[in-house]
């Protein structure tokens, strides 16, 4: 009969880097046909050349996960991959493991979501939010804010990275009115990195 295999890694919770995955078979199989293991993966990619005998009944392969996202690395040995020592019998049912990762990069420069209190045409003043990602402190104060057709008026720290700005557009006119905060207007206090492009929204307005 076919040996039982069981598929671990060298990673107990989250990988955040490259995973060693053991497969451990109960009795030695036959030299695999490729020379490898088979076995279909998602999530990751097999470092090339890793492929590994440990011992008659233990073999390893490492992994790199997926770079800069969170999800899991699913590897599945097929039916057939595998034969007892003999040769004679295979296994017949397909073995399964997943690894959860997370290879995101910390955020170091600032950024933000630019919206505006309004649904279509503004027919008055209205609310721009700023939202950020990262706390960027006292940098980012109403100076920073370049605003164009229309008049900036009340500007508020709501939070470390949320901020509001009041915008009058020109009264009795139609046009489009540009709120932006030019690259290099502000810095994230945990990294001292400052955004390197602009950051603007559009506001059509009917007054």
């Amino acid at each position: 009969m076919a040996p039982v295999l069981e598929i671990s890694s060298n990673v107990p919770d989250v990988a955040e880097g490259r995973v060693t995955v053991r497969f451990e078979f109960s009795s030695a199989p036959a030299a695999f046909a490729s020379g490898s293991l088979p076995f279909a993966m998602t999530g990751g990619k097999t470092v090339a050349g890793t492929f590994t005998k440990v011992s008659a009944t233990l073999f390893t392969v490492q992994i790199d996960p997926n770079v800069n996202t969170q999800g899991v690395i699913q590897i599945t040995v097929p039916a057939g991959a595998f034969f007892d020592e003999t040769g004679q019998a295979s296994n017949t049912t397909a073995y399964s493991f997943a690894q959860r990762y997370d290879t995101r990069v910390p955020d170091t420069e600032p950024s933000a979501e630019l919206s505006a209190d309004v649904s279509g045409l503004a027919a008055g003043p209205f609310t721009v939010t700023f939202t950020f990602n990262l706390d960027v402190g006292d940098s980012f104060v109403d100076s920073d804010v370049v605003v164009t057709n229309a008049t900036p008026g009340a500007f508020t720290k709501v939070s470390a990275k949320v901020y509001t700005l009041r915008v009058t557009p020109p009264a009795g006119t139609t046009g489009l009115s540009i709120i932006e905060v030019p690259a290099g207007a502000v810095t994230a206090v945990a990294s001292g990195v400052s955004n390197a492009r602009a950051l603007s929204l559009a506001v059509f307005y009917k007054t």
